[in-house]
């Protein structure tokens, strides 16, 4: 048997390449610095500076919307880029849901990472699996309308900043300030300028980012806000129907909200079973009112949309994401439409294929379309 001294043996040192110096690097150098410095495997970039922030804001986000929103729509870097914060400890990554692809938010260490005086400090929170798919919609409606809107200034402020300002012990002072520090006009600089005023809740506490309830004695957290040309805007993205007394709690915080002068307008984005909660929809006898007409939010009848300026707007969601697009079908669809993620990608080439005027869910829903998908290997 032939004998090794101990420089000689087989299972010697592993040989170093960069990338193995540079993993080693960024693991010994995780924390909140990570990335800011030479040695430590990589460099942090503004558009890594944007991912945290959007990850810190709303939870959550897929490694998809970080390749549209941070890095020009090249997934290949949103990925690389996401296992060197991974690896630097600033950002986790779930890949439990096959639809979402994967999922990404940040440390404990990648909140601190981007820390900044004035904002709200967040909390650290595992994102659940059971709502992230209304999470997700959350961040990609977001996402979108701060697209559209930043070359005019929009800002986009969301559920978790709202409950990290609004649980200061300072009787509103931090909300206020923040409130200001993001364009929210707060004193008129001209005669007659409109002005956003918060609501009151029971304890006579100025709530800037939440609508009270009940008289003040329950709050209520918007999905996000907008601010734009100095106005508070409202969304809500709904997937689900809520029981009718809540729903109407909510609308009525709303519309005190609007009248009091501290909501310019709500937009709800919803699925169809809500859209009809809140709009009424086409009886046998003519149109049944929903919720916003029997709460003079709309006038009676079929809502016209065309109109502008109306202080309650109702939209479809539209996903983009293709996995969101699917899970949300799923969600409308009925039983025996459904299918796994895998076998609808399938079926949707199919649709994309044949031509057809009609969507997908209403491709799906005409007779023996489902059949013949089935049958298909």
């Amino acid at each position: 048997m032939p004998e090794f001294s101990g420089s000689e043996l087989p299972f010697g040192r592993v040989r170093s390449t960069p990338w193995r110096r540079a993993r080693a690097e960024r693991m010994a150098n995780q924390g909140p610095a990570a990335g800011t410095a030479k040695r430590h495997g990589w460099r942090r970039s503004p558009a890594d500076e944007q991912l945290l922030d959007f990850a810190a804001r709303f939870g959550a986000l897929t490694v998809r919307h970080a390749a549209k929103y941070c890095y020009r729509g090249v997934f290949e870097t949103a990925r690389r880029r996401v296992a060197f914060m991974a690896g630097a400890g600033l950002l986790e990554r779930s890949d439990n849901l096959a639809w979402a692809g994967t999922v990404v938010y940040p440390t404990m260490a990648g909140l601190t990472a981007i820390r900044t005086p004035g904002h709200p400090e967040l909390r650290f929170r595992v994102p659940g699996e059971e709502r992230m798919l209304h999470r997700l919609l959350v961040a990609e409606t977001a996402l979108a309308m701060l697209a559209r809107g930043a070359a005019r200034g929009f800002e986009v402020v969301s559920e978790r900043q709202f409950r990290a300002l609004e649980r200061a012990r300072d009787d509103g002072e931090s909300a206020h300030r923040y409130a200001e520090l993001v364009g929210v006009r707060t004193t008129a600089r001209t005669p007659g300028e409109q002005v956003v005023h918060p609501s009151f809740d029971d304890t006579g506490r100025p709530r800037w980012w939440a609508i009270p309830l009940d008289n003040g004695q329950a709050l209520h957290w918007p999905d996000f806000v907008v601010v734009g040309g100095g106005l508070l805007r409202a969304v809500e993205v709904e997937i689900t129907p809520k029981e009718r007394w809540r729903l109407h709690a909510v609308l009525r915080g709303y519309r005190t909200a609007i009248r009091c002068g501290h909501i310019d307008q709500v937009l709800w984005c919803v699925t169809p079973d809500v859209q009809m909660q809140l709009e009424g929809a086409r009886g046998p006898d003519g149109w049944i009112d929903g919720l916003l007409q029997e709460m003079g939010l709309l006038p009676p009848g079929p809502p016209d949309w065309t109109v502008k300026g109306r202080p309650m707007v109702v939209r479809p969601i539209a996903a983009v994401d293709e996995g969101l697009v699917y899970a949300l079908s799923q969600r409308v669809l009925v039983a025996s439409m459904r299918s796994s993620y895998r076998q609808w990608r399938q079926w949707r080439r199919v649709w994309e294929n044949s031509g057809t005027a009609l969507d997908f869910d209403a491709w799906l829903a005409v007779p023996g379309t489902v059949t013949h998908l089935k049958s298909l290997r």
